[in-house]
């Protein structure tokens, strides 16, 4: 695969993926980042949050630990 069709097929995937970003289930994504925390790697998991709200148009909130929404 090309660059260009690796790119075009990534804004593909994403086009489908933004409807189902929705406020509910953002709002989840960081509950669940913010519980689990250091549980896991908590930069990868605070950087694909931010790629989650990246692709629904909206800002990424902070991902403290154990601060609820």
């Amino acid at each position: 695969m090309s660059d260009v069709e690796f790119d075009l097929a990534y804004k593909q995937a994403q086009d489908a993926l933004r409807p189902e970003l929705t406020e509910s289930f953002l709002s989840t994504l960081v509950k669940a980042a913010r519980t689990i925390g250091w549980d896991v790697d908590h930069t990868e998991t605070c950087e694909f949050v931010k790629c989650c709200f990246g692709i629904a148009g909206k800002e990424a909130p902070t991902l403290d630990v154990f601060i609820t929404i």
